[in-house]
Order: structure tokens, then C-alpha cells, then sequence
């Protein structure tokens, strides 16, 4: 059996594994005595020596003119790290609970830039062939122009059939761009859309929910995308695309 890396895999580094061996070979000794044993250089072997300390590997017996050190006994290091076990054990709920709190908390991530606003996207269509729903609040005119190249990407893959693709629902402002898209996409099975009358105002980014994230992407003056990560705010805005959707007018075919 490597003894050295059995005590790597539970905390020390070789060159400590090394030393508490040779000492506990030794039994007791100095540390000049344990420099010229162990091979290792006198100024290292007190470096070594005092992080041993601290771990209570090993003792010391201070004479008038020497020191001597002895390394723990193996049961008791044993012993020692069995305890350290029950610690980490008793303390398991506890740091459980703290890890759990750290994934509730919504993680935020901007994207500056044409390349950084088509990596969203892209994250959007793969999450759609892998068979996900989305769902889009848009003003679509500025939109496609801002970042047609990409979004033409997905508009292919709306209309390709397929059974294993999510559904998506686009609620947009109403206009004659907007019309004009319905007529294009109105024969994708896997495609909806709804007009949000023109007096309650524009919608100036492209909000989108898809898994457990919300994007919010702008089309006019600066180029960027936020997104959210948290499975709790995604549903609030899924939720309030539900009640604006059943509201919204179905387009006149």
C-alpha cells in the first residue's frame, strides 16, 4: 500500500506525508535528525514540522537544549480524523441548506454586442429543438432589424416540421410589419401568435421566457441582452404571458 498517498487523500501534501512517515519510523526525533533521514532540507523540515502542529499530527518535548518531535500515533490519527467525519456529518443540514440557498438566488448575465445578442438567440433555438416552449412579448419590426441574420435562423426552424419541437407563443405589438410576419409564418404547426392593440402602448424590447430564464433584449439604441437565471421569475413572467395572451387578439385570417 503507498502510505504517502493514502495521507494525500486525506489532507496532507506529499512532502508532510513524507515527513510524518519518516518521524513515525523514528519514533522521536530532531528536527536535524529527521532533516538528515528524511531528505528533506533542515529550513523545510521546521516549515513542515509547525503545519503538522497545527494539524495535531505531531507532539513536541522541549529539553533545555533541544527539541524533540514525535508523530501522532496511527490511532490516533485515526481516531482524530474519524472525528473530523462526525463533525462534517453533523454538519451536513447545515451546509445543505446554505448550498441551497446559494441556487434560489437568480443568476444575471449581459451580453454586449451583435455576438453576444446571437448567443442568446442561439441558446433559444437550441432549447426549441430540444423540444422547450417559448414564449415572446415584441415589438418585432426593430427586432428583425437589429438581428435579423439570426432570427431568420429560427424562423427556418419554426417552419421545418418536426415532432420532438417545443411550442412557441409570440405576443407582439400590432402593426403592418407585424401582419405582414403572421401571414409568412400562419401554416407553422408549432407557431402562435397574438397582437397587442396599438393604444396600450409599444413593447421595446423582445422579452423572452424559455426554461428557467428570461431575456430581455434591446433593438433600438444600445445593443445588449440581460438574462435572468431563476426558475421563480421565469414562471412570473410565464405567468403574466398566459394573462396577456388570452387577452391579446387573435390574428384575422
Amino acid at each position: 500500500m503507498n502510505l504517502n498517498l493514502l495521507l494525500q487523500n486525506i489532507g496532507l501534501n506529499s512532502k508532510e506525508a513524507h515527513l510524518y512517515l519518516t518521524l513515525l519510523g523514528l519514533g522521536k526525533a530532531t528536527a536535524f535528525v529527521l532533516a538528515k533521514e528524511s531528505g528533506v532540507k533542515r529550513s523545510s523540515v521546521y516549515v513542515l514540522l509547525e503545519k503538522l502542529q497545527r494539524q495535531g499530527l505531531i507532539t513536541t518535548t522541549q529539553t533545555k537544549k533541544v527539541a524533540f518531535f514525535s508523530a501522532l500515533s496511527p490511532r490516533s490519527l485515526y481516531a482524530l480524523h474519524k472525528a473530523k467525519e462526525e463533525q462534517l456529518k453533523a454538519a451536513l443540514p447545515e451546509l445543505e441548506a446554505l448550498e441551497g440557498s446559494a441556487q434560489e438566488k437568480p443568476q444575471f448575465r449581459v451580453y454586449e454586442g451583435f455576438d453576444g445578442v446571437h448567443s442568446v438567440y442561439y441558446e433559444m433555438i437550441e432549447h426549441y429543438r430540444r423540444g422547450g416552449d417559448i414564449q415572446f412579448f415584441a415589438k418585432l419590426e426593430p427586432i428583425m432589424k437589429a438581428y435579423g441574420k439570426v432570427l431568420d435562423i429560427l424562423k427556418a426552424e419554426i417552419k421545418k416540421p418536426g415532432p420532438n419541437k417545443g411550442r412557441l407563443k409570440d405576443l407582439m405589438t400590432e402593426g403592418r410589419f407585424e401582419k405582414s410576419f403572421y401571414e409568412e409564418m400562419k401554416n407553422s404547426a408549432n407557431y402562435e401568435i397574438r397582437f397587442v392593440p396599438s393604444q396600450f402602448g409599444q413593447i421595446n424590447n423582445d422579452i423572452v421566457i424559455y426554461g428557467n430564464k428570461l431575456a430581455i433584449i434591446s433593438g433600438k439604441t444600445r445593443i445588449f441582452a440581460t438574462v435572468i437565471e431563476s426558475d421563480e421569475v421565469a414562471e412570473s413572467f410565464r405567468t403574466m404571458h398566459a394573462m396577456a395572451w388570452a387577452a391579446a387578439k387573435k390574428p384575422v385570417a
